[in-house]
């Protein structure tokens, strides 16, 4: 195609700096076992996998319910009519939602050295303790082999801090080591190493993580290196900024800033806003549109584009 000048994309455009990033908390990432080199954005094609792998990894934290920022140790059972809505796979958006965890009810575990039995084989073994009266978890979480409606559990977890009812909102820190989640009702695998940490106090909720997902489903493994997702609440409809490194398997890494905050429309996909994707002397913009996305690519960083594409939702 032909090279078109870049112009205030590359001049003008400003980062929105996201607080209480620790740069230095890696946590376990050990496992990550793919391409650690900067992305070579050679295409919006090359661009558009890391749209796609975040909104993977949003999938899978959200069909696992692994996460919660306002409810994780609420743990309700997920009902019929939610998994008619969400039983399919090819969902792929952007998405600031984070749904309750449906794990097992933890509050089940009031004292030390408590088990519970899947409904259909398996069992959690909890060693910790849950305080009502502030809403304060602080449990480790043996699974073997647990089963409940056709999902099943293999590994570690660790949540400890604040729910979501204490007195100064949630402050909660979700640790996963060899967490297997498999559930045949979607047809997902996954593995997860790592930590993630929820903030929550309105109108501003927080999630920084550092993880690592084996998504056996797609055959691709992805890596959160200080990610930060920070939702503002007190706008209709509410803003998402994303900032961090996102890995990908087979390209390597980006580091994605928000340029302007993504306003989230129906489906919590981005209705406007823009992101930008640096990588090894490459970095690509992605424009979001009421029906779609823009990426434009730079591809040497020349200041000018290379490539650009236009997806629609």
């Amino acid at each position: 195609m032909n090279k078109t000048q870049l112009t205030f994309l590359a001049l003008t455009v400003s980062t929105l700096t996201l607080t209480g990033c620790k740069q230095d908390d890696s946590s376990d990432l050990s496992s990550y076992s793919g391409n650690t080199n900067p992305a070579n954005l050679s295409s919006a094609a090359v661009a558009n996998r890391y749209i796609d792998n975040y909104s993977a990894v949003n999938y899978s934290l959200a069909v696992s319910d692994l996460t919660g920022t306002r409810s994780a140790t609420t743990l309700s059972t997920r009902s019929a009519a939610t998994r008619s809505i969400n039983n399919t796979p090819q969902t792929r958006t952007l998405s600031s939602n984070n749904p309750p965890s449906s794990l097992a009810n933890i509050k089940l575990a009031r004292s030390v050295d408590d088990t519970v039995y899947g409904s259909c084989g398996g069992y959690l073994e909890y060693d910790g303790s849950y305080d009502n009266a502030s809403d304060y978890i602080d449990v480790i979480a043996n699974a073997r082999d647990y089963c409940d409606d056709q999902q099943y559990f293999n590994g570690y977890f660790y949540l400890e801090g604040y729910g979501e009812y204490s007195a100064n909102g949630s402050d909660l820190t979700v640790e996963f080591e060899d967490f297997n989640y498999d559930d045949n009702y979607y047809g997902v695998s996954y593995t997860f190493n790592g930590q993630s940490h929820f903030e929550d106090h309105y109108p501003t909720s927080l999630t920084t993580s550092n993880m690592v997902i084996q998504d056996y489903s797609l055959g691709r493994s992805y890596m959160l290196r200080n990610w930060q997702e920070q939702v503002d609440q007190s706008s209709d409809p509410e803003t998402l900024f994303l900032s961090g490194e996102l890995y990908d398997n087979r390209e390597g890494y980006v580091i994605v800033s928000t340029l302007t905050p993504l306003i989230m429309g129906a489906y919590d996909t981005p209705e406007a806003g823009q992101l930008r994707l640096r990588g090894s002397r490459s970095v690509a913009w992605v424009t979001f549109y009421s029906n779609g996305y823009l990426i434009e690519v730079d591809d040497n960083n020349d200041g000018f584009l290379d490539d650009e594409q236009y997806y629609v939702y």
